[in-house]
């Protein structure tokens, strides 16, 4: 019984060293991030912290010392807290880029005159009662306004949620898609099949970005349930009345795109070379299949089905279905490198780009285009430095679409693909999709604002494990 009572005690005795030891860790773990006001990045850097104490535990423990003064060394090494955490509230902290705001409100105001320059051509050539859909440049200015504050309030979105449920957000999304499909259809709402819902796939890609972080990791099985989803998100969105093929077509690039980027960066943890030529190479069934689809009228409307008939041979009906790739390709070969190569009864135009190149000359477009290729770029080059996973992947979505789109525009506009409502930023008119790209751009301002804030788990070393099992199995054969 006395021996009992003397083991008891020292149990006892080492449990309040250990005690004391843990508390002496996470007093001083408090004593930094209590100087620090970002409240998100306490959690983060309190987990650094802590990781780093117990590694250099273990180097110590290596050189002879006990666990116990091994991490009171350690803890001693990391310095002053006070100190440590203001330097950590320097860094962990939120940052707006308010550079690239700047940025943007110039190219949405320079946006919004190329706007209303073409709508004005129009008005003085025909009235503004002979232009179907004409509102005026308050609409233009509306749409810019309620596009730049969503964005602005994108921006302050921690973005994180979208990575808890994104698979079953995403089929639920696809389930509402099917049944608008269907209400169109049966024509249950007819009022939605005027309704343009371009903007849509900008929500789309997002929620697709998500889908790849929660399949990583999951090898050759975890691309292919990416890739189903993304067909599943191109095929509903290419059937739906108010989307045009455009858009359907910038989600699949798009999302191609990001995938390739997760195989690259090895998130998949396989063979990038093969995965990399599995992905780009799968390019030619979707191509295929969408111009089978098209020519037997399983996706796409019947306008659409012309539009790339007279694309191939815009000469057997140049005055009806090949109407706009002849008089498109005409006024290119009048293009001069600056000033106007057009003359002053023209008045429409389908393209933004096309009104840049006709009215104020080729080298105006190019500076416009690579205006825009320049921020984006920026914009791109700065989101895969991300230490956050979910944050890169969702910049690159978001990101890669406004290039893709921008691409898409510029390759309709010198008649090099057919005609399509090929959107783009900031120089395009229309609700959904001018609202779709500040949405983007709102994602990636939050991506960067968070991107000293949230960060990537860690999973615990295996090596840590082995070492606490070690200890276990030593005092379970302890004599008792």
């Amino acid at each position: 019984m006395e021996q009992f009572r003397e083991d008891s005690n020292e149990q006892i005795k080492c449990q309040l060293q250990e005690d004391t030891q843990a508390s002496s860790k996470k007093k001083y773990i408090e004593l930094v991030t209590e100087q620090m006001r970002c409240k998100k990045a306490r959690d983060m850097v309190a987990k650094e912290l802590c990781d780093h104490i117990e590694d250099q535990t273990e180097v110590y423990e290596e050189f002879g010392l006990s666990h116990e003064e091994a991490e009171e060394r350690a803890v001693e090494q990391m310095g002053d807290p006070v100190e440590v955490g203001t330097k950590m509230d320097r860094i962990h902290r939120p940052r707006v880029d308010s550079r690239m705001i700047g940025y943007i409100a110039i190219l949405a105001v320079v946006g919004m005159v190329v706007q209303y320059l073409m709508s004005k051509s129009a008005v003085d050539a025909v009235g503004a009662e002979n232009i179907i859909g004409f509102t005026g440049f308050g609409s233009i200015f509306v749409d810019g306004l309620i596009g730049f504050a969503i964005m602005l309030g994108v921006m302050f979105v921690d973005y994180s949620f979208l990575g808890k449920h994104p698979v079953a957000v995403y089929a639920g999304l696809m389930i509402l898609l099917c049944v608008y499909d269907i209400s169109e259809i049966w024509f249950l709402y007819p009022s939605l099949n005027t309704t343009n819902i371009s903007g849509l796939s900008a929500l789309i890609i997002l929620l697709f970005a998500a889908v790849v972080y929660h399949y990583r990791n999951k090898g050759y099985k975890g691309i292919m349930l990416c890739l189903l989803w993304l067909f599943l998100g191109f095929l509903f969105l290419s059937r739906m009345s108010g989307v045009s093929l455009a858009a359907a077509v910038t989600l699949f690039t798009t999302g191609i795109l990001t995938l390739s980027f997760a195989v690259y960066k090895g998130w998949f943890n396989v063979k990038k070379r093969n995965a990399l030529i599995f992905l780009w190479g799968i390019w030619l069934v979707p191509l295929v299949g969408a111009v089978t689809a098209l020519a037997t009228g399983l996706i796409g409307k019947a306008y659409q089905v012309e539009r790339i008939r007279a694309f191939l041979n815009p000469i057997d009906d140049p005055n009806g279905s090949g109407f706009v790739a002849t008089q498109m390709r005409e006024r290119l070969g009048d293009l001069q490198l600056f000033g106007s190569g057009i003359g002053e009864d023209v008045y429409y135009w389908w393209y933004s780009l096309s009104f840049v190149l006709e009215k104020y000359g080729i080298a105006m477009g190019v500076l416009l285009i690579g205006t825009l290729m320049l921020v984006f770029g920026k914009m791109l080059s700065g989101v895969i430095k991300q230490q956050n996973r979910l944050g890169t992947l969702l910049g690159v979505a978001a990101i890669g679409y406004l290039i893709a789109t921008t691409g898409l525009h510029v390759l309709v506009s010198l008649t090099l693909l057919p005609a399509t409502s090929a959107y783009l930023p900031f120089f395009t008119e229309g609700t959904a999709a001018t609202i779709g790209c500040y949405m983007l751009l709102g994602v990636y301002l939050s991506v960067h604002r968070n991107a000293m804030i949230l960060s990537e788990k860690r999973s615990v070393p295996k090596r840590r494990i082995s070492i606490q099992i070690e200890q276990v199995n030593e005092v379970t054969k302890s004599p008792f």
